[in-house]
């Protein structure tokens, strides 16, 4: 096996990384326990977003269409990343609200 370019390394770590943690948040219920959608949170419906858009990007660089590569990493990193940052932060509550506005 040919080693790998340095940022393709890091990109696929991330992308990785991205994908174990979607994966795994579908099994934390602490925020929500009683809710109606089996103690799913907002932040559960960004899941399926980075399980399609990852899996989009991933074949938009395989088939070498760079144009919608671009565009789902794109999407990717402000859905999951900005959007649900930013949720987390200002709008639900929780521990990530707590330790910037206190409890």
């Amino acid at each position: 096996m040919r080693s790998l370019p340095g940022s393709f390394r890091k990109a696929f770590t991330l992308t990785e990384l991205m994908v174990v943690t979607a994966i795994i948040s579908l099994f934390i219920h602490r925020r929500m326990p009683e809710s109606a959608v089996f103690g799913m949170s907002p932040t559960h419906l960004f899941v399926p977003f980075v399980l399609f858009a990852t899996w989009r990007a991933i074949d938009g660089a395989l088939k070498g269409n760079i144009t919608q590569h671009r565009r789902w990493v794109a999407g990717l990193f402000f859905g999951a990343l900005v959007i649900n940052g930013v949720n987390n932060i200002f709008y639900l509550p929780g521990i990530t609200h707590n330790v910037f506005f206190g409890p």
